[in-house]
């Protein structure tokens, strides 16, 4: 089964939409996000938003020690700001 992992802000309607066309199909998706919206079928790993530096940094570690323990088939970004900037470094 094809391994899906979305970066992005769960509360976009876009990323819904994306995360739901995957899931029909069968796909085994999981989403990294700073949202708070729960989407059927997705496996959610929830980040906390932040402004501090240090919880900011370590925000982007959890992110990569995320994304390599799942070894997804395809990463995809929603937008390449914030931590999704970071995965790029993968």
């Amino acid at each position: 089964m094809m391994k899906i992992c979305l970066i992005g802000n769960s509360d976009s309607i876009h990323l819904q939409r994306w995360n739901q066309w995957f899931v029909n199909r069968g796909y085994d998706v999981h989403l990294i996000t700073t949202g708070t919206t729960k989407i059927q079928g997705v496996t959610i790993y929830p980040l906390k938003k932040t402004k501090n530096p240090i919880n900011y940094f370590l925000r982007i570690i959890r992110t990569i020690r995320i994304i390599r323990r799942l070894k997804p088939h395809i990463l995809n970004a929603h937008y390449a700001s914030g931590t999704e900037t970071f995965a790029a470094a993968l």
